[in-house]
């Protein structure tokens, strides 16, 4: 369907309700991470400007299901996306905004509009703005704090000609109006410096205008972090801030997060060799934040934990002190939370009681939270900033460990996120504070790291003993395990039972028994085979899957290469891995199609002592799509059981050899529980049939499978041959004139497995006119007298021709 153009808005009803699913591939690479699907149900427009200008395209809050939005350009079955988006920020019920892109006179653009998954269709608007006169381009705003006073650089392109660009303070108003600086021609870059600059954090707005027209804007935000105040005492740094910062995970929908609390233990006396009470008056972190408006709400809280070591559970941690703020825009770099410059107690449920005083803590740890409240309703976003992961070891560089909690995404206790699957997530929070007194620290053990076996069910715990200690004892939920002498500083458990969180405490007792302290860590103990190494046996059948928040292990991402995916990325998230040895030389199938109830992906590998992404022999992603790049997965499955992004493949495996099975999902927050299948008695491949119009013979052709240890063939339900299990063709001698549907039936020993065809027979016996007709003519507007080839039929024959 063509939209008209018009410059300003246009509004097209869309209606994908009873539209079907298009097989052209889907190119998200200019809207990465925007949670583009698989544009399902979708329906196609053209639109064909005759200006250049700029357009927006939007289904966003005007649509009653979760789209996919795509424009490109080029003939159809060689187009190149040049924008698109899955879920717009601030869009309700994750639909799509595309914003201002560059478009050119003649050229014609597809739009093409499609739900996210199957269950996503619906009705609403696709509504395009465009606008002739075209924005600024490569704004820049770069703060600058070298000359003492807080200066913004603010930098842009004019590709068309303007006669003033305006620049304006966090609102497009007269009122916020700091400058207008006169354009220099199209083609001419600009600048103006800004100076002194409003502190804190702000976007500034250029725009440009020509013979009293105004240009949509161009926006670049920037910030200005209060620093600190001067302290006492020397600052706690949990781990580097080493640059560039990257992006850490949270629990999120469409970019806009959930309630997420971030947490970090502080063991002053043992990890911190700190001998003073401590007065908090700075954390410093790193995040990037994009508020719907001017600002988002953030706390900072302070907790006692009872339990010391990991964070949590919740029920052994004591808050003492919250304090709200408003965060502005801030683009994945350093921020300072000044305690006592924003609300504290906001709920009122310290009654008065707050304080930022940490006492001497014997076998307690200090615990900061960084609590981020839902921002999907008000449409904010916020991702904490980690430490370069190039540069930064999280077994070596950190002291503790980083903790998130997350109830939209099942985290209800707080959970290491080197458990969760993120080892380089780790969170920068410094603390600045003041010397508040002498306090005496005890010693004991300190450093206490626990990590699951790869492999294994089994857990290393290791740790650091302060000052002398007699002796160590190991409990695991209450239960003592072992007893250590006061020189050990590791253990190896016993294997602990999968699928299962478990409390795991360290109790140092000083020589005459009497406790020193404790430490502590959480078991959420993923089964073996989450690492290759354990890899479970499995041999032909089904085979239960189950992957929990337990099984958040992930392994190397396949390389596009060797066997690219199909959507998205390359990983195979919270993995689970099997080692199947082949009983005899050919097809095996592995399928996740049969009672599977989340979207899951494959990789066979060619054998079971690596996950080198190199020695991958097939994968697949979505069965019932196949592969989308060249080279890529297993193609379609035809299996109508390939529901729910199921993933199924084939691969020829040689007798005696082992391969290694790897199943996981699409991504992180995959979870969920289905059936592995292995199937080495696959249906006949290459099958085909031709008929034999002189002789009325069929042949059928097939490749053979040295699994089968029976064959059999039927035309329309009747048995009609047996050949050999080497054979690879078959002749139905003298078959009748009609439509008729043959199966090739494999047997392994364990029932049939049937390939279907249809091939038709029409034997020549001497006719001397061929008549072709196409049915129902008069039903879509032919008033032609005869619409039945078998009237024409009839009356050729009545005629005396003899007619086929």
């Amino acid at each position: 369907m063509a939209i008209p153009f018009a410059i300003g808005t246009t509004v097209t009803p869309i209606d994908t309700t009873a539209a079907t699913t298009s097989a052209d591939p889907i190119d998200d690479a200019a809207c990465a991470g925007t949670a583009i699907g698989t544009c399902e149900f979708d329906i196609w427009f053209t639109w064909n400007p005759t200006a250049d200008g700029i357009a927006t395209m939007s289904t966003c809050n005007d649509v009653n299901f979760d789209t996919d939005l795509l424009i490109s350009t080029g003939a159809c079955g060689a187009q190149t996306t040049v924008a698109c988006n899955g879920d717009g920020a601030g869009c309700a019920g994750f639909s799509s905004f595309v914003d201002f892109f560059q478009v050119t006179a003649g050229t014609s653009y597809t739009i093409r509009v499609g739900g996210w998954d199957a269950a996503s269709i619906g009705t609403g608007n696709l509504t395009i703005v465009f606008s002739d006169l075209v924005p600024v381009s490569n704004l820049a705003c770069t703060p600058d704090q070298s000359s003492g006073t807080d200066e913004v650089l603010i930098e842009w392109n004019e590709d068309v000609f303007y006669d003033t660009v305006g620049i304006y303070l966090d609102v497009i108003d007269p009122a916020n109006l700091i400058t207008t600086v006169a354009g220099v021609g199209a083609g001419g870059m600009n600048s103006f410096n800004y100076t002194p600059a409003a502190s804190g954090g702000h976007t500034l707005f250029a725009v440009g205008e020509s013979g009293g027209s105004a240009a949509p804007s161009a926006q670049c935000s920037y910030f200005f972090a209060d620093a600190c105040p001067a302290t006492t005492g020397a600052t706690l740094v949990p781990v580097p801030q080493n640059l560039p910062f990257g992006g850490a995970v949270s629990c999120n929908a469409g970019g806009l997060h959930a309630d997420n609390s971030y947490y970090r233990a502080y063991d002053l006396c043992n990890n911190y060799s700190n001998t003073d009470l401590v007065d908090v008056k700075c954390i410093t972190t790193a995040f990037s934040s994009n508020p719907a408006v001017t600002t988002q709400p953030v706390r900072i809280r302070l907790h006692i934990d009872s339990n010391g070591g990991a964070v949590g559970p919740l029920t052994g941690m004591n808050m003492f002190y919250e304090e709200e703020f408003q965060v502005p825009v801030v683009g994945n770099e350093l921020y300072n939370f000044v305690l006592g410059t924003g609300i504290i107690d906001p709920d009122g449920v310290l009654a008065g009681s707050a304080t930022t005083l940490v006492g001497c803590l014997d076998g307690e740890t200090l615990v900061v939270e960084i609590f981020t409240p839902d921002g999907q309703a008000a449409g904010n976003s916020l991702f904490m900033g980690i430490p370069d992961p190039a540069q930064t070891n999280p077994a070596t560089d950190q002291i503790g460990a980083s903790y998130i909690l997350a109830p939209a995404c099942g985290l209800t206790n707080p959970i290491d996120m080197v458990n969760l699957g993120f080892p380089t997530n780790m969170w920068i929070m410094d603390i600045a504070w003041d010397d508040a007194g002498d306090c005496i620290c005890g010693g004991g053990v300190s450093n206490l790291v626990c990590q699951q076996t790869p492999g294994t069910t089994q857990w290393d715990m290791s740790w650091a003993p302060v000052g002398p200690v007699g002796s160590y004892e190991i409990e695991i939920d209450g239960d003592p395990v072992a007893t250590l002498p006061g020189t050990a500083t590791s253990y190896q458990t016993d294997p602990q039972t999968a699928y299962e969180v478990q409390q795991t405490f360290i109790t140092a007792f000083d020589a005459g028994g009497a406790v020193i302290n404790f430490a502590g860590c959480d078991f959420n103990t993923a089964p073996a085979n989450s690492w290759f190494e354990g890899a479970e046996t499995i041999a032909v059948g089904d085979t239960a899957i189950n992957i929990t928040n337990a099984v958040l292990t992930t392994g190397p991402d396949l390389d596009p290469a060797v066997c690219a995916m199909n959507i998205g990325n390359d990983g195979i998230f919270n993995d689970l891995f099997y080692c199947f040895t082949a009983g005899s030389t050919g097809n095996v199938l592995v399928s996740t199609c049969g009672g599977n109830t989340f979207d899951t992906r494959l990789a066979v590998y060619s054998d079971c002592n690596s996950d080198d992404p190199a020695n991958v022999i097939a994968c697949n992603d979505d069965a019932d799509t196949g592969a989308t790049t060249p080279g890529g997965t297993a193609p379609p499955a035809g299996n109508p059981l390939c529901t729910n992004f199921a993933a199924e493949l084939q691969f020829t495996a040689t007798q005696g050899q082992s391969y290694l099975v790897r199943v996981g999902t699409f991504n992180q927050a995959g979870l969920g529980a289905g059936i592995l299948t292995v199937n080495d008695c696959i249906p006949p491949t290459g099958v085909s049939g031709s008929a034999d119009c002189v002789t009325g013979d069929v042949t059928l052709n097939w490749t053979a499978n040295p699994n089968f240890v029976s064959m059999e063939i039927t035309r329309d339900g009747v048995s009609i041959a047996n050949p050999a299990v080497a054979d690879t063709s078959y002749v139905d001698i003298g078959v009748d004139d009609g439509d008729h549907v043959y199966e090739i039936i494999g047997d392994c020993g364990s029932g049939p497995n049937p390939a279907t065809l249809n091939v038709s027979m029409l034997q020549y016996a001497g006719q001397t006119d061929i008549v072709l007709a196409m049915e129902g003519l008069q039903d879509n507007g032919d008033v032609g007298d005869v619409d039945s080839g078998q009237a024409m039929l009839v009356a050729l024959t009545a005629v005396g021709a003899d007619v086929g």
